[in-house]
């Protein structure tokens, strides 16, 4: 599993920030520096699209001509950069199509907006929470995130069946539902980041 971008949506440093965190990283650059949430696994799956998709293909060499599964959180602009899915298309990229891509209802109304061809080179797959699902050799279950209001948001438990990893991405504290499901997994590894971490459920 490779971490592709573990920041939130402003990046660290933030692109206007002048804290002391920011500040920092900055100065010591490397490891400091941190771009928009992303990880990919076992070059199989890649868990969301942020605009610093490029720059991850750039930094890590990957090569996204061969990625056949596509799972989205949610629909926030640093977790789906929609205009990127553009460059699937004949006219930029060399590829089999379609892309199978995965979320809740959100993603698909999101996806309404984009245009014909690329609504064509996807393969629109709209999961409910809690249901198992097999993507290649792996199952994955979407579990409820707590982060907007007018969207499902997903946090995903990926198993190959030997191991079982739960990605916690954009997340406040999870509400009963999730807290019961997880109850009854057995997990080897949790990826866990705070952007909402002591937000409690209502």
């Amino acid at each position: 599993m490779l971490f592709l971008g573990t920041a939130a949506a402003e990046g660290v440093p933030g692109l206007f920030c002048g804290c002391e965190v920011c500040r920092i990283a900055r100065e010591r650059g490397g490891k400091d520096l941190r771009t928009r949430s992303s990880i990919f696994i076992d070059n199989i799956v890649k868990i969301d699209l942020p605009p610093d998709t490029l720059h991850h293909v750039l930094a890590y060499r990957l090569d996204l001509s061969r990625l056949q599964h596509l799972l989205i959180t949610h629909t926030h602009a640093d977790h789906l950069a929609l205009q990127d899915l553009t460059y699937l298309l004949p006219a930029f990229a060399r590829r089999d199509l379609p892309l199978t891509i995965y979320g809740s209802d959100g993603l698909a109304r999101a996806l309404s907006y984009a245009s014909d061809e690329v609504r064509s080179a996807l393969d629109v797959r709209v999961l409910q929470p809690f249901a198992p699902y097999q993507v290649d050799r792996y199952t994955v279950i979407p579990v409820l995130a707590h982060h907007r209001e007018d969207e499902q948001c997903f946090n995903y438990i990926v198993s190959d069946g030997e191991k079982t990893l739960l990605y916690m991405c954009d997340t406040g504290w999870y509400r009963d539902a999730t807290w019961r499901y997880l109850s009854g997994v057995r997990l080897d590894a949790v990826i866990a980041e705070c952007t909402k971490a002591f937000v409690e459920a209502p």
